[in-house]
């Protein structure tokens, strides 16, 4: 028997505690959540301060030790460890009510990300000099949206693309958003602190905290990859020129949100990490060759070995000498000392990750060995130049090439590179993840705190237009230069078939007979969408293409769009909404599962079964109702996959995108009422990925013919030369009715004749089915096999 408990709510306004009687909590999508919370009227509360703090908890018995507190029970036994965040913002305003038996005080409440909406950027929009005063009498960021001239956005973009001074282990997106972050209220951890925009955003980010208060994929990249300077640049001067002289750092965020596909959702029950200490990051540093210490000695040598290298390499090209002594002794002690040298080096040549001097000052000494055999002879003392070795042109230019290969293996050590790791041991700080930065998800997998069982929920809806839901969707791709024009701009096309693929290159006469399975009953309901410069822009940054078939080529990066956004406006005619037990461990902006009919027992038993006992466990069970699976190829021995057996053991249930959450608690308990967006039932057959065909299209060409069986009145037969179903031209017509005469009902809703199997044919196009029926209901139908190009 389900047990009442006492939410147990506490209230404390900058860490005084204060009763609390209810509240309301509201959550949607790219603004502050909002909290209404009743307090006891007193004439204090008339005095609160403009933002005062405010942290409203509840007492989780879920997650408590002991489970059997009742209504009766004391808040003051209750395990205070156990009490869970419901709100943290600030009062915004204060409502006090009296009637003739009653006083109140309602305190209007906002998360903390409202200082996004009250922290100015100024936009200088191009000026050069002017607007400063009127920045500097607002206290906005001057700075931000300015760049060297008083024009430009690379500041935007560079922090973007830069790395958060409070947090340097962070990466991709979410690195980016707290480094532009930052910029407005200032940093003040670590060796790298600076002040925010004012002291107003300056004193807030030490008070309250605001960079450790909002969440993203660290790790994620791919976002912050289309943020190439030059082509993010080239878009974020025009899109700035459409915004205000006065910009928030929300209205910011938006504007890029409009280029990645993501929203911010406010998590008012946060999940509180703790700090993290003793963590080690290595930080790498580069030292040229000839300043680090390991190889300073060594490349002193190097550069007295080619000193002496270039001086006999200029006495080799002037050789034979004209007018002035042999150079041959000046020749004979270059050779030595560079000799001597390359011998002292490589008895220590330092060992350096990354380099390989060794190799280098090997093939120096290599090439020095064949010069000297090249124009040396051996006598009493030692190696002397042979006036008749070095005068013959052969051997002078081997020597010559010897010096060259000497000169390559030092410009291979010139400019090297050392690189050095050290390791710096710092604390990653505690953060509560308040405001979730997520892209636009509603197509992934519901996390398991998103997953609400029949017991959850007292009431549930869902609701479908078959005629609002969207069956193509036509995106153009705005030219850069020329802007939107018609005749230039890129089109691209979802579903993703092939059909649709090549509709650009169709004419409007041979793609109007393009229709789609799905379009059959509800009939076409186009959309178009056009894609912004940014997106182009990214697209010719990263020139990312498919291979679609027939040579064409398609940006990845386009279709990708589109297919999203088709689905996306497909499912969004869709409502669903739900109502129940206060639930906070719901997380908004997240996919969300509605468990309809949980499953049996039995079924479950029969779930965990191998697929081959599966399939028997099925067949006698369910008998004819049994929905027969057709082997799948991808699992490689021709077994039905398992996903598609569970279909026959899993009911239909319900998936979406939670939009609007709200949170109704009082001290005896509480609410929780959902909204959804992308509402669909999670194993609705569609052609997510393009493998939905055409049903019925026109090819061109004169080898392109069919021959299909049709149904048609009878007495109106086709005649040759005529227009076929297909939109061809009729070239032969085989009458193959069968004897007697097909006769059947005729259902002028679905436009086929039922009743009609007994004589084997089923006409696959009922369009060309004609109304030529009698008083009841009943129709002559022929049957043919019509030949058309």
């Amino acid at each position: 028997m389900a047990i009442g408990h006492k939410l147990g709510l506490r209230l404390f306004l900058e860490g005084i505690e204060v009763p609390v009687i209810s509240a309301q909590i509201q959550v949607v999508a790219d603004s502050p959540a909002a909290a209404s919370i009743q307090i006891i009227a007193t004439d204090a509360a008339i005095d609160f301060l403009p933002r005062t703090m405010v942290h409203l908890f509840f007492y989780d018995f879920v997650a408590a030790a002991s489970h059997t507190p009742t209504v009766d029970q004391d808040v003051a036994d209750f395990d205070h460890q156990q009490y869970k965040l419901l709100f943290m913002g600030e009062v915004q305003g204060i409502t006090f009510s009296k009637d003739t038996s009653n006083r109140s005080i309602m305190l209007s409440c906002v998360d903390f990300s409202n200082y996004w909406d009250t922290t100015y950027q100024y936009n200088f929009g191009g000026q050069l000099l002017g607007g400063r005063r009127e920045a500097a009498f607002i206290g906005a960021n001057a700075n931000l949206l300015t760049g060297p001239l008083g024009h430009g956005v690379g500041t935007v973009s560079r922090l973007l693309a830069g790395n958060s001074a409070n947090f340097p282990e962070l990466r991709g997106l979410l690195a980016g958003i707290v480094h532009v972050l930052e910029a407005v209220g200032g940093t003040y951890q670590g060796a790298w602190t600076f002040k925010g925009a004012n002291d107003f955003t300056s004193i807030a980010e030490l008070r309250i905290k605001l960079l450790r208060q909002i969440w993203a994929a660290e790790k994620d990249t791919s976002t912050k990859n289309l943020f190439q300077r030059k082509t993010f640049n080239m878009w974020m001067n025009r899109e700035c020129g459409g915004l205000s002289k006065l910009v928030t750092f929300r209205g910011l965020v938006q504007l890029m949100q409009r280029f990645v596909y993501h929203e911010i959702y406010p998590n008012p029950a946060a999940y509180y990490q703790p700090a993290t200490p003793n963590l080690t990051r290595v930080r790498t540093t580069s030292t040229d060759i000839s300043q680090d210490p390991r190889t300073a000695s060594f490349w002193q040598n190097m550069e007295a070995i080619e000193t002496s290298r270039g001086a006999v390499e200029g006495m080799f090209n002037q050789y034979p000498p004209t007018g002035q002594a042999d150079p041959g002794r000046e020749i004979e002690a270059a050779l030595n000392f560079m000799n001597k040298t390359l011998k002292q080096s490589m008895v220590s040549v330092p060992v350096v990750p990354g380099l390989n001097l060794l190799r280098n000052v090997a093939d120096m000494d290599a090439a020095l060995k064949d010069i000297r055999v090249q124009i040396c002879t051996t006598n009493g003392n030692g190696l002397a130049v042979d006036p008749n070795r070095i005068g013959d042109p052969t051997r002078l230019q081997a020597a010559k090439n010897d010096l060259d290969k000497m000169y390559a293996a030092y410009q291979a050590m010139l400019g090297s590179q050392i690189k050095h790791e050290k390791k710096i041991g710092y604390t990653k700080p505690d953060r509560i993840n308040n405001q979730i930065y997520r892209p636009d998800i509603w197509f992934a997998a519901a996390p398991r705190c998103n997953v609400l069982f029949p017991e959850m929920y007292s009431t549930f809806s869902w609701q479908r237009n078959f005629l609002r839901e969207v069956t193509r969707l036509e995106l153009q791709l705005t030219h850069e230069v020329l802007g939107d024009d018609s005749l230039f701009n890129k089109r691209n096309y979802a579903p993703n078939v092939k059909d649709m693929r090549k509709g650009v290159t169709l004419s409007s006469r041979k793609f109007n007979h393009l229709i789609m399975q799905h379009e059959l009953m509800t009939g076409i309901i186009p959309m178009y969408e056009k894609m912004t410069q940014a997106n182009l822009f990214a697209m010719r940054g990263k020139a990312i293409q498919q291979d679609v078939g027939g040579g064409v080529k398609k940006d990845e990066y386009a279709q990708r769009a589109v297919d999203h956004q088709y689905f996306k406006h497909r499912f969004s005619s869709r409502q669903m909404s739900a109502n129940g037990r206060f639930n906070p461990w719901f997380v908004p902006g997240l996919p969300s599962v509605i468990i309809d009919k949980p499953m049996k027992a039995d079924d479950l038993a029969i779930a965990a079964m191998p697929v081959d006992e599966m399939v028997a466990k099925l067949k006698e069970t369910q008998g004819s109702s049994y929905e027969s699976v057709q082997p799948d190829p991808k699992t490689g021995s021709g077994k039905p996959s398992r996903a598609k057996l569970l279909r026959n053991l899993i009911n239909y249930q319900y998936t979406g995108v939670c939009v609007q959450l709200s949170h109704s608690v009082g001290q005896d308990g509480g609410t929780t009422s959902y909204a959804f967006a992308q509402a669909r039932v999670h194993r609705e057959d569609t052609e997510f990925l393009g493998v939905d065909k055409v049903t019925r299209s026109r090819k061109t060409g004169k080898t392109n013919s069919h021959k299909n069986t049709y149904a048609y009145p009878a007495g109106m037969k086709p005649k040759v030369g005529g227009k076929g179903p297909r939109g061809g031209k009729i070239t032969a017509v085989k009458d193959v009715t069968p004897k007697p005469v097909m006769v059947g009902q005729f259902n002028a809703l679905s436009g086929v004749v039922e009743n009609a199997d007994p004589f084997g044919v089923r006409p696959t196009n009922p369009h060309y089915l004609v109304a030529s029926y009698d008083g009841n209901g009943m129709v002559e139908v022929g049957v043919g096999i019509i030949s058309e190009d």
